[in-house]
């Protein structure tokens, strides 16, 4: 029923006492809802059959139900009186009693219901032990100190001082609530501390934690880490990993004490425990691979400005058709790509990375082979000529490797050769084998890939292409006018910083992802 002002309740008093019950004509005057208007119908119907002298007081109406009592009703209304009674504190605090009465009956009311009808007993026995809610004085010494905590850097202190200044003047405690975040209970409690003690009253905390509760804590957490050091299968479960609802199960079981999945997350959190996926572990079974690893690290770490080190690898093969990818969609839309398609062509790219420059070196063939190798040697000591040394790294492929290709660099580092055409001489520098995630250029590849091909659909073998090769021709006049060596995150399209480290997996997807966030 709606809570209507006593003025439309005598109104429809009025109307039931005249015989002229019309609901929606009255519910249309008091602008009310008709169902409201038949329920006090209803009441006065109720007054007229069990109080008909009392129909035309229009200061009575009938008296309310008493909704169900809980069974914890009875046994707390005996045990109420003594709580009050024998509590020690100048003034009730409602929690202390609850703590005080649970401790009577371990399966009691919670705090809700026990500040309910421990509101309604005060009120029927007219019981007021409240705190005081203003302080009426302050000593000028203690206003001195008050403002000095008011404009200290110590968050406690800035709180005590601003709810004892602004209590002197009257500020509603709701108000003060609100500014210095913490309940009403505690400010009440700072300001009886100030009344009996003075300013010595709160300078010590107002929290004390309860050594039976912090031994009880550590004793559940322990529990926790046995369990936790156990399989799920040990107690029955058809589980790999533990959930939080069977641990709680579990954990009834074994110590005999019930604990929620929500308490046992909360403590798990404590102790430095969370939820986390297993990642696959990078490794390499090179045995040579500190002696490989620190050799690149030195050439990185004395490359002088005319020498040139280049992270060499193919991308691909790729087939051009419709690509799925992350785009802007409408929500309730599903963006659908067929798994079925006709190639529009395909294509390999061999590339190099120029660390020093983050220049960018390519070109398209239809092979991964030695030839590709030599072809790309040739052009990168063409395109770099004037430069004394070359160092290429890549990955133990076979043909990065072969014979043909170690022969071909030692003729091309002959005197008679580098003094006929000017080139520059060629060392290699190849990476431990398995650990392709090492190669820097994986991380060009990854921004190349999202930036221009996700997502993608486009026509033509040669219209893929172009867009690559715009993307590479863009990134390399960035970095010619904003020169940056590579080694953070660059054009702000690589997801994985370029950067040559043994940790670093620039081909992890995962790691992509989180690297966004």
């Amino acid at each position: 029923m709606d809570k209507l002002v006593k003025s439309k309740i005598n109104i429809i008093r009025r109307y039931y006492i005249k015989g002229e019950p019309k609901g929606a004509t009255i519910a249309r005057e008091l602008q009310i809802q008709k169902d409201t208007v038949y329920k006090y119908f209803k009441e006065f119907r109720e007054i007229e059959r069990l109080y008909p002298h009392k129909l035309k007081d229009f200061t009575f109406l009938l008296p309310k139900k008493q909704g169900p009592r809980y069974p914890f009703y009875d046994e707390l209304m005996s045990v109420l009186p003594d709580l009050v009674e024998n509590t020690k504190l100048p003034y009730l605090e409602k929690v202390s009693l609850w703590k005080e009465y649970r401790q009577l009956y371990p399966r009691g009311c919670g705090l809700y219901f026990f500040y309910s009808y421990f509101n309604a007993w005060q009120k029927r026995h007219k019981i007021c032990k409240y705190y005081p809610r203003r302080i009426k004085h302050i000593a000028e010494e203690d206003i001195e100190e008050l403002t000095i905590w008011r404009n200290s850097q110590n968050i406690e202190l800035w709180r005590k001082a601003v709810v004892v200044l602004d209590s002197l003047k009257k500020r509603p405690v709701a108000e003060m609530c609100v500014q210095v975040e913490v309940t009403e209970e505690t400010i009440l409690k700072w300001i009886a501390r100030y009344q009996e003690m003075g300013i010595e009253g709160l300078r010590h905390k107002t929290f004390t934690p309860d050594p039976k509760k912090v031994a009880g804590n550590k004793l559940k957490q322990e529990n926790i880490l046995r369990l936790l050091q156990q399989t799920p299968k040990l107690h029955g479960l058809n589980r790999t990993a533990w959930r939080l609802t069977d641990m709680s199960r579990i954990y009834e079981k074994v110590y005999g004490s019930p604990l929620g999945p929500h308490a046992i997350g909360k403590h798990l959190n404590r102790m430095g425990y969370q939820f986390q996926k297993s990642r696959e572990r990078l490794t390499s079974p090179d045995k040579h691979y500190q002696e490989k690893m620190d050799n690149i690290k030195s050439i990185l770490s004395n490359l002088k400005p005319d020498e040139k080190f280049f992270s060499i690898d193919e991308y691909g093969p790729a087939v051009v058709n419709i690509k799925t990818g992350w785009s802007l969609t409408k929500v309730g839309e599903i963006k659908t790509v067929p798994q079925l398609q006709k190639s529009r062509g395909w294509y390999i790219m061999t590339a190099a990375l120029e660390l020093s420059t983050n220049q960018m070196t390519h070109f398209y063939s239809q092979k991964k082979n030695t030839e590709e190798m030599l072809k790309l040697v040739d052009v990168l000591i063409q395109q770099y000529k004037g430069n004394s040394k070359l160092y290429l790294s890549w990955d133990c492929a076979p043909w990065h490797s072969s014979n043909k290709l170690k022969e071909y660099i030692k003729s091309i580092n002959a005197e008679s050769f580098r003094h006929a055409n000017g080139t520059p001489w060629v060392e290699l520098a190849p990476l431990p084998s398995s650990a392709q995630y090492l190669n820097v250029i994986e991380s060009v590849f990854s921004g190349m890939a999202k930036s221009v091909i996700h997502n993608s659909d486009y026509a033509s073998l040669d219209e893929c292409q172009s867009a690559i090769n715009l993307y590479f021709t863009e990134r390399n006049q960035y970095f010619q006018a904003n020169p940056k060596k590579a080694g953070k995150k660059i054009w702000g399209k690589e997801i994985v910083k370029p950067v040559f480290m043994e940790t670093n997996n620039c081909k992890s997807k995962l790691k992509l992802k989180r690297s966004q966030k």
